[in-house]
């Protein structure tokens, strides 16, 4: 499998590594009796270092990434083009996933249910979320200086 990241980032290629495999989709920090969600926080520290991603290649991990990793791949491609100031590739990943009808569980604190990867797709690209699972509000503000602070922008 070929990471996305650059190579000197290990740390944030082996966090990548886990989202793209991840068993289920999930939005917050906190799971089940207060254990900490290492999915989401792994998406949030990738988000951190941004700069290092590659959309191209996120694409090309849509095609071997299980069901909940093609969904973090879609969104980490619309969070980067949007950080990069291209909002018109924000949406590609969601695209190429709207006709995947594959089921994937989604978690949100102790809560998990089924969905088809296609529905979660096609409601990313309707509203801009999914349950609370919220893209960031960035490309209704001015780019910044690539190493900002993006993740003050995410919806809570």
């Amino acid at each position: 499998m070929v990471i996305s990241m650059e190579s000197d980032a290990t740390e944030s290629s082996e966090e990548l590594g886990l989202l793209l495999q991840a068993k289920t989709f999930s939005h917050g920090e906190i799971v089940n009796q207060g254990s900490k969600n290492i999915q989401f926080l792994a998406f949030k520290k990738i988000l951190e270092d941004w700069t290092k991603l590659d959309a191209a290649n996120l694409i090309e991990q849509l095609k071997t990434s299980s069901p909940a990793g093609k969904l973090y791949a879609a969104v980490l491609i619309s969070e980067i083009n949007c950080f990069r100031g291209q909002p018109a590739d924000m949406k590609a990943g969601f695209e190429l996933l709207k006709r995947d009808n594959t089921k994937v569980l989604y978690r949100s604190g102790c809560m998990l249910s089924e969905h088809k990867v296609s529905d979660i797709a096609k409601s990313f690209l309707a509203t801009g979320q999914f349950q609370e699972f919220g893209l960031s509000k960035w490309c209704e503000k001015p780019v910044a200086e690539p190493g900002a602070n993006m993740l003050g922008l995410w919806k809570s």
